[in-house]
């Protein structure tokens, strides 16, 4: 079972040992699953990369719960990249040939990557 203690800088218990410190931005979302190393007090690489998508997921579960659920659970034909002088996004194209245009970040959700290159 894990015990958060929230101080300057946050420690998670598991069964009543110290395992982990980890910031205070991700005590809402730490779970057991979020451990890779738990001989390491500080978190490592991984963790940390798994903590932000969580994070990210939640914010954008919270802001945007459709398109959320769209990107996240389904797998387009094919991905253009779009590059315009100032910008870059991402168009995932369904079998009916409908668009939908994406960030980065929701383009690194998505399950299937099947990339094609547009520039403008």
């Amino acid at each position: 079972m894990i015990h958060i203690n929230e101080t300057a800088r946050t420690k998670v218990f598991l069964d009543d040992t110290h395992v982990k410190t980890i910031p205070n931005k991700y005590t809402d979302i730490f779970k057991e699953k979020h451990i890779i190393n738990p001989l390491k007090k500080r978190l490592t690489r991984e963790e940390r990369f798994q903590l932000e998508v969580s994070l990210f997921e939640k914010q954008l579960f919270d802001d945007h719960r459709y398109a959320y659920n769209l990107i996240k659970r389904s797998s387009p034909d094919f991905v253009q990249i779009v590059t315009t002088p100032f910008s870059k996004y991402y168009e995932l194209v369904y079998k009916n040939r409908m668009k939908v245009k994406v960030s980065a970040d929701l383009y690194n959700l998505s399950i299937d990557k099947k990339e094609i290159k547009r520039n403008y």
